[in-house]
């Protein structure tokens, strides 16, 4: 390991395996960038000694800051948890998130706390939820909540009967799944999850989320089993196949802001509080019984009779 010479060096660039692969087909193309201080403390109290605040500043310049790291497994451990697509390898997924960690974000100027996640299920049930999930990867603070199985219904009967012991509810056909044969018809009813994601304590944008989805598989060497996240392709040319795993499709179906029908946002979360200059959609529901109005002045009284008694 060497270290920077700050008199004459400011700046390095590396590439990982995965960087340099691409370098070869020539087909590395960087389209975005992103600073990380995971190299500095700046409360020495983590480190084990205090120190002055105005003490703070010659230390962290001061300090020795070590060379870029490019290569952070065993080049064995590497190829062997390399996936391909389209003939071509994927970048390892350890290596994407965990190479570098806690790039630097953009926090609400006007706020003393650190950015939070604030998720609200609007239908679904959590069973659970954990401070830390690693998977192949170290033991980094990323939140893993565990969702109750979802219940899907079949009923099956004869053709001319009524359909199903339990009528579907106005407006949630979208939960049926009907399928009809010469005597005898297969009904499914569905049921899905509705979360509302924000992040707290920071600046809201227009587009503030990245999703990605993973399927997790057991890697056995020996007597040593580790997961592996195999990441899943949204779109691509064999994502109509229904047997293609590569796929989200195969799995379940996800849709995200203005996919959402918004009648099922009206259901289910009611007149739109989102605010911010980038808002790409905003609603309007109707009031009901569980539904409150934006007017805050209406009221169901009609005649308050007389106000002064």
């Amino acid at each position: 390991m060497t270290f920077f010479n700050r008199k004459e060096e400011v700046l390095e660039v590396q590439l990982t395996p995965h960087g340099r692969y691409l370098l070869s087909l020539g087909e590395w193309q960087p389209v975005y960038y992103a600073f990380f201080d995971d190299d500095v403390v700046y409360d020495s109290n983590y480190i084990g000694f205090s120190e002055s605040q105005n003490n703070t500043e010659s230390r962290i310049k001061e300090t020795p800051r070590p060379h870029c790291q490019a290569t952070f497994r065993d080049v064995e451990d590497h190829i062997n948890s390399t996936y391909k697509t389209g003939g071509k390898n994927l970048q390892n997924y350890f290596e994407r998130e965990y190479s570098l960690s806690s790039e630097l974000g953009i926090a609400d100027y006007y706020s003393n706390s650190s950015p939070a996640w604030d998720i609200d299920t609007l239908k679904g049930e959590i069973s659970s939820s954990v401070a830390t999930y690693s998977g192949s990867g170290p033991n980094y603070a990323i939140p893993q909540i565990n969702m109750k199985n979802l219940k899907y219904k079949k009923i099956v009967g004869p053709i001319g009967s009524v359909l199903g012991p339990e009528p579907i509810v106005d407006g949630e056909d979208y939960l049926r799944d009907l399928n009809e044969y010469e005597f005898t018809y297969v009904d499914i009813r569905k049921d899905f999850v509705l979360l509302e994601l924000d992040e707290a304590n920071t600046v809201f944008q227009k587009e503030n989320f990245e999703v990605e989805l993973f399927l997790i598989e057991d890697e056995t060497e020996g007597a040593t089993t580790t997961e592996v996240l195999v990441p899943l392709k949204f779109s691509g040319a064999d994502a109509a196949a229904d047997s293609s795993t590569e796929f989200i499709d195969y799995f379940f179906d996800i849709s995200a802001d203005m996919e959402i029908n918004e009648d099922i946002l009206c259901k289910y979360k009611g007149v739109d509080t989102s605010k911010g200059i980038f808002l790409q959609r905003a609603f309007e529901c109707a009031p009901g019984p569980n539904l409150a109005s934006t007017d805050q002045y209406q009221s169901d009284v009609s005649d308050p009779g007389e106000v002064c008694d």
